[in-house]
């Protein structure tokens, strides 16, 4: 089978010979969302809750945190968790990009909004 494109989690190798192309999808590692077809370990992007560290590892965002674009970036939390330690202006710039921290909703709040104590919905 011939592949002209991959769905995420794989990358296109393409195998040339002299009467033939072969192009396969190959499964990248486990946390990459794209990854080098020359090494598979090699991540390119990364699946959330994962983010691409400079050594083009994926490597887990913090506790709480859904989404990230680095080890101290959040930019979602997880359900039941809520962004904290917001400045004035709600958000902090670190490196260029817009980030907060995530703490746990406080029982009995299930989630919860604008602080841990504030509940959106109760268990």
């Amino acid at each position: 089978m011939n592949c002209t494109y991959c769905a995420l989690g794989y990358v296109l190798i393409v195998n040339n010979t002299q009467n033939y192309t072969n192009q396969t999808c190959q499964t990248c590692n486990s946390s990459c969302s794209r990854c080098m077809p020359n090494n598979t370990n090699v991540c390119t992007a990364c699946f959330p809750p994962y983010y691409l560290a400079p050594d083009y590892t994926c490597r887990a965002c913090f506790s709480g945190c859904a989404y990230c674009s680095s080890q101290n970036i959040c930019l979602a939390c997880n359900p039941g968790y809520v962004p904290i330690d917001l400045p004035i202006i709600y958000l902090f710039y670190y490196n260029n990009e817009f980030g907060f921290n995530c703490a746990p909703c406080m029982s009995p709040c299930q989630t919860c909004i604008a602080s841990p104590q504030t509940c959106n919905t109760c268990i």
